[in-house]
C-alpha cells in the first residue's frame, strides 16, 4: 500500500471520527433542533458569553445568542438573546401583571425568570430559566422574559468578610468570658454563691417553722394557696362581669336613649348645659365683684355685720325668753307650767257652763245687741257763705 493511500485512509477515518464527535456533541447540546428566540435584559451579565448553555430545571434547553448593548448609547442595559428548543419552549410562561401582583403578594405564582448563574468552579456563566406557572400564558417568540440580576463574586467575598468579622468578634467575646471564668476570684465567688444557695435550700427543707418550708411542704398551706387561687378566679370572673356591664353601659350611652346619651351626643342639651354653666359663672362673678346682698352676705360689710349682730342678739333674747317660760316665770310661764292655774281656769270654765242664769244673761245681752236699731248720725250741711264774705 502506497503512502498516499495510507494518508487518505487516515484522513477519511479522522473525518469520520471528527464528524461523529461533532454530531454527538451537537446532539448532546441539541444544536440540530429548531429553536425559539427570546429576549432578556440585564444590568450586568457577570461575564456571560455567546454560546453559553441555557438550562431549565437542570436540563440544557438551548444556547445563548447575542450578548451586548443596544445601538442607542443612552441605553445602559445588556441585551441577551436566548435560543430555546421549541419542544421546551412550552414551559416558558409570561407573567402579564408582574408589578401589580407582586405588590399584593410575594409568594404568588410566577412566570419564567432568567438568571445568570455560575456554570462551574472556573467562573464560566450560563443562563438558568425557571419553569413558569402553567396558569400564565405561553411566551411567544421574541418575548421579553423577566430577569434577576446576578450576584457578583465581589458581593460574595464582602459577605464572607462580614461573616468573618462577626465570627472574630464572637470569638473575642468567648475568650473574654472564658478568661473571666478562669479567674481565681470568680471561682471563689462562684463556690461561695453555690454554698449559700445550698445553705438556703437546706434551711428551707429542714426548718419546719419557716414560711418557705410550709409553703413547699405543708398541705394546709397548699390548701390555703388553692383557696386563694380559687378566690382570684372568682374575682377575675366578677371583674369580667363588671367589664361586661361597663361595656353594656357604654354601648347604651353611645346608642341611647337616656340622659347620659343626651348629655354627650345631643347638641341642643349640650348647648343648654353650656349656657347654664355660663350663667352660673356670670352669677358667681357678679356675687364676687358687684355690691349686693349676696356679696355682702358672702364677703361681709359694716351694715351686714350690724344686721347679723342684731339677728344674733335677737336670737339670744328669744333663747332667754324661752328658757324663762320653761322655768315658769311670767304670765305665760305660769300658764304653761303651774298646774294650779290650769285647775283654776278649768274650774271657772266649768262653773260658767253650769251657771244657767249666767248663760241666759249672756244670750240675752247678745240678742239685745242684735235687735237694737241702728241710729244714723245726721249729716250737718254748713250754711252758704256770702259772696262778700268770700271776697
Amino acid at each position: 500500500m502506497s503512502k498516499n493511500i495510507k494518508v487518505g485512509i487516515f484522513v477519511a477515518i479522522a473525518l469520520i471520527v471528527s464528524g461523529a464527535f461533532v454530531f454527538l456533541i451537537g446532539d448532546n447540546r441539541r444544536m440540530w433542533e429548531t429553536k425559539v428566540m427570546y429576549r432578556a435584559t440585564f444590568a450586568d451579565v457577570a461575564g456571560l458569553k455567546p454560546g453559553a448553555p441555557i438550562r431549565m430545571a437542570g436540563v440544557e434547553v438551548g444556547t445563548v445568542g447575542d450578548v451586548g448593548h443596544a445601538q442607542d448609547s443612552r441605553d445602559t442595559k445588556i441585551h441577551v438573546t436566548l435560543n430555546v428548543v421549541r419542544s421546551e419552549s412550552a414551559r416558558i410562561r409570561v407573567d402579564p401583571d408582574v408589578g401589580e401582583i407582586e405588590a399584593k403578594a410575594t409568594d404568588r405564582p410566577r412566570g419564567t425568570i432568567a438568571r445568570v448563574v455560575n456554570k462551574g468552579l472556573l467562573g464560566d456563566k450560563m443562563i438558568e430559566l425557571t419553569v413558569g406557572d402553567q396558569r400564565f400564558p405561553e411566551a411567544q417568540a421574541a418575548s421579553e422574559l423577566r430577569t434577576e440580576e446576578p450576584m457578583d463574586i465581589g458581593k460574595y467575598i464582602a459577605k464572607f468578610e462580614a461573616i468573618g468579622e462577626k465570627a472574630e468578634k464572637t470569638l473575642g467575646n468567648i475568650e473574654r468570658i472564658t478568661g473571666a471564668l478562669a479567674n481565681d476570684k470568680f471561682a471563689q465567688d462562684l463556690q461561695g454563691t453555690v454554698a449559700s444557695i445550698h445553705d438556703i435550700l437546706d434551711a428551707v427543707a429542714h426548718n419546719k417553722e419557716g414560711a418557705a418550708h410550709k409553703l413547699l411542704f405543708d398541705p394546709e398551706e397548699a390548701k390555703k394557696i388553692d383557696a386563694l387561687l380559687s378566690n382570684m378566679v372568682v374575682i377575675s370572673h366578677n371583674v369580667g362581669g363588671i367589664t361586661n356591664d361597663v361595656h353594656g353601659m357604654s354601648t347604651r350611652v353611645a346608642t341611647g336613649p337616656g340622659l347620659a346619651h343626651s348629655l354627650l351626643y345631643d347638641e341642643q342639651m349640650a348647648q343648654g348645659v353650656t349656657g347654664s354653666l355660663v350663667e352660673l359663672k356670670n352669677t358667681l362673678e357678679a356675687v364676687r365683684t358687684k355690691d349686693g346682698i349676696a356679696h355682702a352676705v358672702v364677703y361681709g360689710d359694716p351694715n351686714t355685720q350690724k344686721v347679723l349682730q342684731n339677728a344674733g342678739a335677737m336670737s339670744d333674747d328669744m333663747r332667754v325668753v324661752v328658757a324663762n317660760v320653761r322655768q315658769g316665770k311670767g304670765t305665760i310661764g305660769g300658764l304653761l307650767v303651774d298646774p294650779s292655774i290650769y285647775e283654776d281656769l278649768k274650774a271657772i270654765v266649768g262653773n260658767v257652763e253650769r251657771n244657767q242664769v249666767l248663760r241666759a244673761l249672756v244670750r240675752y245681752s247678745i240678742k239685745e245687741g242684735e235687735q237694737r236699731p241702728h241710729v244714723e248720725t245726721p249729716k250737718i250741711t254748713p250754711p252758704p257763705v256770702k259772696a262778700e264774705a268770700q271776697k
